[in-house]
């Protein structure tokens, strides 16, 4: 607690949609599933790239993707995955990997999630516009659920724009210690 607390004073953080997450990692975990195609992808793109150009020096992130499967940045093996820092190059290397996305079928965040939970990141961002369809709340519960013998990595959920999942990523973001922001 008192390290989030002094991360919290010293402003160092990141931004996605609104929603606020303390520390120097973070790691974004995207849906893209084919209910983001058009529009949707294009928006939650241009606001991770906004995120990515706000951090600081010193700060580093890791991106997902997920559907049925999970992508790794740069379709990285997972073993060979690691934290960027956010310089010009970087970025434009982010977008470009973006623009490069096949959308695929179903929402299943869980692998994606329990992934960005091995990073230790201090926070974790995930949007979605649908309701999943895999284990992602008992596997949570089980990951990242409250306990004294681990620390709790925030989980800020972000709703875009749909009606369906909204109460499922309200109830990841009030379970994992993270903020709610419907889009």
């Amino acid at each position: 607690v008192a390290r989030g607390l002094e991360e919290a004073s010293s402003g160092r953080g990141a931004s996605f949609f609104g929603a606020k997450a303390y520390g120097d990692r973070f790691v974004f975990v995207l849906d893209s599933s084919h209910s983001m195609k058009g529009d949707r992808w294009l928006y939650a793109c241009n606001q991770l790239i906004d995120s990515l150009n706000g951090l600081s020096s010193g700060q580093e992130f890791f991106v997902l993707c997920f559907d049925a499967e999970t992508t790794f940045l740069f379709n990285q093996q997972p073993a060979r995955s690691k934290y960027y820092r956010a310089d010009r190059e970087t970025v434009a290397r982010v977008k470009r990997w973006l623009r490069s996305r096949t959308l695929g079928r179903a929402t299943m965040p869980a692998e994606a999630l329990q992934y960005a939970l091995t990073f230790s990141p201090d926070a974790i961002f995930l949007l979605s516009d649908g309701e999943l369809q895999d284990d992602t709340l008992s596997r949570l519960k089980r990951l990242n659920g409250f306990s004294s013998s681990r620390r709790q990595i925030p989980i800020h959920t972000v709703h875009l724009f749909s009606a369906k999942g909204r109460g499922t990523l309200r109830r990841i973001a009030r379970e994992n210690s993270g903020s709610f922001t419907p889009v």
